[in-house]
């Protein structure tokens, strides 16, 4: 990169790493927020963007945005204009004024029927339309759950009652999940926006290791450096969880993605979940 990169939603769980990450490897780059707290202020929501902000920009990473799911289809206008029609906004923005590359963080849920899912399908439907009609390279990373020694949301949830012992030790079912350690996605994220030249490509990042959850838990175990009990949970009493409690069926759901191959960008995951507090940079 010969101009600098503007890295949205750099106050954000992954977009404060990744700038970490940034300034880690000596790169430019400038951080936007919808705070001042540093960087350039600016509320992508209002889809308003003057062409100074593209000013020496030859690169941008989108992360802003809404993370979490809505249950309530109440908020479906809201998601998608956030995740979704703010997005295809920037990046035509980002096209007209000459940027040369285009990066999206969209997710694994993308491809799930819900209002955050359909969300984000309906930035990555946009972008790959504009992709066909522009000279910005565009490339779309979904990346699996995130795990580091400061996780978030639901996992972070996992944790805390692991360590406060209230979480029994689940049995074996074999359901499959995949994670990937936000240090890693932070170098593939970089490493994507370094060698990728075919726009409109999409890339799933995990750690290559499919999960069950009694394994999540050995791990978190492991890292926590608690002792596992001699006994689980047992398979019926799961069973029946599962049918009553919505927490348990997603506890114990399959949530497993195919990871791209990213060897050809020089990417190749190094942590585990075993490893989730430790850092590479």
């Amino acid at each position: 990169m010969t101009g600098k990169c503007l890295i949205t939603g750099a106050n954000g769980y992954i977009g404060s790493r990744l700038c970490e990450y940034f300034n880690y490897r000596k790169k430019k780059f400038t951080p936007l927020n919808r705070s001042n707290s540093r960087g350039i202020e600016l509320d992508l929501s209002l889809m308003e963007f003057p062409d100074s902000l593209f000013e020496n920009v030859d690169t941008i990473i989108h992360l802003a945005g809404l993370a979490h799911d809505s249950k309530s289809n109440k908020d479906r206008d809201f998601y998608n204009r956030i995740n979704g029609l703010s997005v295809i906004s920037f990046a035509k923005a980002a096209s007209k004024n000459g940027v040369k590359s285009f990066l999206f963080i969209s997710s694994v849920k993308a491809e799930e029927n819900s209002v955050y899912g359909n969300s984000k399908q309906l930035a990555e439907n946009g972008l790959l339309d504009l992709a066909e009609n522009t000279d910005m390279v565009i490339s779309i990373v979904r990346p699996s759950l995130v795990y580091s020694k400061n996780p978030t949301g639901n996992l972070k949830k996992l944790i805390l009652a692991l360590r406060n012992g209230l979480f029994p030790p689940p049995p074996e079912v074999n359901n499959q999940r995949s994670l990937i350690h936000l240090d890693d996605l932070c170098i593939a994220i970089d490493k994507i926006l370094e060698n990728n030249k075919k726009s409109g490509s999409i890339f799933i990042v995990t750690d290559n290791i499919i999960y069950s959850t009694r394994m999540i838990y050995e791990d978190l175990c492991f890292s926590l450096e608690k002792n596992l009990p001699s006994w689980s949970m047992p398979i019926p009493l799961v069973k029946v969880a599962i049918k009553v409690l919505p927490s348990a069926k997603k506890l114990f759901s399959d949530d497993r993605y195919d990871p791209s191959d990213l060897s050809e960008f020089g990417f190749a995951p190094i942590l585990s979940l075993k490893n989730i507090n430790e850092s590479l940079f």
